[in-house]
Parts: C-alpha cells; structure tokens; sequence
C-alpha cells in the first residue's frame, strides 16, 4: 500500500474512534473501572467535537491538494523516476524530480545547441551524496507555487522513437506516427510526437543505425537498446524544446559508424559486441551531455542484418557463411594436429621399448627391421621396386588415379 493511502486510512481510524467516543460520553456511557483507576475521559464532549472538527479537515486538506495535485495546480504528484519543471509565466521557476537517491544541484557547465556553444547555469541531477538536494514532499505531493495559473507545470512536445510489431503500425500511424520497417524481421519503427509533462530520470530506447557499410561495401544495420539518462532536464526540455531523441541518436550512430565501418566482417563478427559497443560509446558520455544534456547510461547490443539491395544482402550472407565454414575447417585443422601429435607420441614411445627389448636378443635389431618395413608397405596402393632382399624399401609416387588404371587393365 502506498505511503499516502497509510496515512489517509491511519486519519480516518482516528476520527471514527473520537466520534464514537463522543458519542458514548454524550449518552452517559459508563465506563469500566480497573482498581482505582476508571476509564474516563479527559475531555467533555464539547472539547472532542472540536477535536474530531479540526481532525476531519485535515483529510479535507489533503483531498483538495491532491485533486489539485492530479491537474497540476499549486501542488503536483511527480511520478518516480521521473521529474517535471515548474515554470512562472515563461521563466523557469525549478527542477521537481522524485528519484529516490538522488536531487538537484546547480551547476555551471558549457553546452553546444546547433553548434552555439555557451556556459549556462543549470540544474544537474545527481546523488544525494554529491550534493543532491531532494524534493520537500509530504504523501507524494510537492509544492510548485502559490501564484495560480502563473506558477505551473510546464507542458512541451516530445519526439521519440518505439520498437513496434506490423500489427501495431495502423494504430501507431493513426496516433501520428511515421512508421518504417526495418531488416529485423517484423519489427518496425514508430517514430512520433505527443505532449507530455516530464522527463525520465533513466529510459531505454531502440536505436538502429542504419546502412553501415563494411569492407567489400555490404551494408549492415545494427540494433541497440540504448538506456538514456537525464543529467541536465534544462537542456532537452528548454533549449531543444523536446526534440532531444533525434540529435542523441544522431550523434549515437556517427559513434556506432565510425567504430565499424570499413571493417572485415570476420572482425564484425569477432568482437565482443556486448561490451565493445558500451566501453565506446560511454568514452562520448561528455559529448552527449553537451549537446542533449542526456548521456548513455548502458547500450545493449541486440542483433545486425544485412540491409541494401537484395544482390548485396545475398553477398554478404555468402561471405558470412564462407567465413563460418573457414572456422569450422580451422577448428578440425587443430583437432587433426592434435590427434597427428598424439598418435606421434604414442609411437615414440612403443619403438622405444621395442628397442630396448631387441637390445636384449642378438637377432633382436634384424627381426625389429623387418617388422617395420612389414607395417610400412601394410596398406600401401604404389607401385614397389625391389632392389635386392637386403635393401630398404624405397617407395615412387602412387596416386589413386594411377591405382584405379592398373585396377581397369585387370
């Protein structure tokens, strides 16, 4: 149960016991006696009418600032995790974030909105234990300002994109919409507009950079779920008027490009792309702060395809299985070698005892010779020229397709 709704249920369990508790003093209710103490009441019934009157008008209170609170009128309900910004007329008046841990600090910091760069002194989200104040609230509600309407929540237009399925598009294009397919199944992109009242402290958002061209010109698309976090609300609010997403994901995909373009696809698909892409992308941190006052809190990488013509899609799928089929041959080469250094030292090891069994007989090396050449001609398809019972045997090239003519002849 929330807090609030605690206290309201807590106010209302009070006034019904002074009611019925002036109630049974007005009509002479006897009360029990323990030993020589009796359980009386202080006050006449006079003094507990006044005090269930001034009692009840504190759950009157609360409801008339929280009806207040839900239309954003002198008081306001900020949702967690999120923050809304006052405003009196057309200045801002403050920051109102409900974010447990963390509050405002004003800070002096350069920002560069359409490449005017400029110091501003703004508010900066961040931990209580850097300084942080937090929001005065009491059963969620914080105070903007007593000079109604003047004092108010400020409203604005916000762009933003969200992953969708087909059967979802008619209902995206009906709200506005502008929706895209994208090479990742049946997934598309909606990207729209809609007024809102705050801003997300963190948010994750679908990111796709489209067309990256690899080496051998194979263009890829490459999706992320980008985790974006507020860090100066002034910024996307006030200066890019709620129009923040485009240039972050702008400056997003210049980053993701730069990193992979004209690479091999075999370095593509090496990397360790979970925490390649998020060490990379968090060194700009500074970058995105100045230019969004957002900045990527964690990016998640989720999966590439093949984008372009359908020529170059079939290319690239043909190099991507030429390079998987590389690797499983390059995986049996080892266990081949392996298997060849193991056999190897197998047969180092009997010829050496064999050795040392001869050495104990004095036919022992002749009989050893003639074991090994036995064990050598053993499954041999050349052709043999014998050069007198004592000589080694000496072997020409046989080929299978010589040994399949002689095969023929016969």
């Amino acid at each position: 149960m929330k807090k609030r709704w605690k206290w309201l249920l807590w106010l209302t369990v009070v006034i019904v016991v002074v009611f019925i508790t002036f109630l049974l003093e007005k009509h002479n209710f006897s009360f029990p006696q323990i030993g020589n103490w009796k359980l009386g009441l202080v006050f006449g019934w006079k003094e507990w009418l006044m005090l269930g009157m001034i009692l009840s008008i504190i759950p009157l209170l609360y409801f008339l600032a929280n009806s207040l609170g839900k239309n954003k009128t002198i008081f306001t309900f900020p949702k967690e995790n999120e923050m809304e910004v006052a405003v009196r007329g057309e200045k801002m008046l403050k920051v109102i974030p409900n974010i447990h841990g963390y509050g405002i600090k004003n800070v002096d910091i350069d920002i560069n909105i359409s490449d005017k760069k400029f110091k501003v002194n703004t508010p900066k989200i961040c931990p209580i234990s850097d300084g942080g104040v937090p929001t005065k609230m009491i059963l969620g509600l914080a105070f903007i300002g007593p000079f109604f309407p003047y004092d108010r929540i400020f409203t604005y237009s916000f762009s933003w994109d969200k992953l969708i399925t087909e059967t979802m598009s008619k209902e995206e294009e009906n709200k506005g919409g502008k929706v895209k397919k994208t090479s990742f199944g049946d997934l598309y992109i909606s990207s729209r507009s809609g007024e809102v009242s705050s801003l997300y402290h963190k948010y994750t958002y679908p990111i796709i950079v489209w067309g990256v061209e690899l080496a051998g010109r194979y263009p890829i698309d490459i999706a992320f779920n980008v985790t974006i976090e507020a860090v100066y609300p002034v910024i996307p609010i006030f200066y890019l008027k709620g129009k923040w997403f485009s240039v972050f994901s702008s400056i997003f995909r210049g980053k993701i490009s730069d990193m992979v373009k004209g690479k091999e696809l075999k370095y593509f698909e090496s990397m360790d792309k979970g925490k390649d892409f998020d060490d990379k992308i968090r060194t700009f941190s500074s970058l995105f702060e100045e230019n969004t006052g957002m900045r990527p809190s964690y990016t998640a990488y989720v999966d590439y395809q093949a984008s372009g013509s359908q020529a170059e899609k079939d290319a690239m799928s043909a190099e991507k299985l030429a390079t998987i089929n590389a690797n499983a041959l390059k995986e049996k080469a080892k266990g081949d070698a392996f298997e060849v250094e193991r056999l190897g030292k197998a047969e180092a090891t009997k010829l050496r005892r064999l050795l040392e069994e001869a050495s104990k007989h004095p036919m022992g090396a002749q009989v050893l010779i003639e074991q090994t050449r036995a064990r050598a001609v053993e499954g041999f398809r050349g052709s043999v020229l014998s050069q007198g019972q004592q000589t080694p045997l000496q072997f020409s090239v046989g080929t299978e397709e010589k040994r399949k003519k002689e095969e023929d002849k016969k």
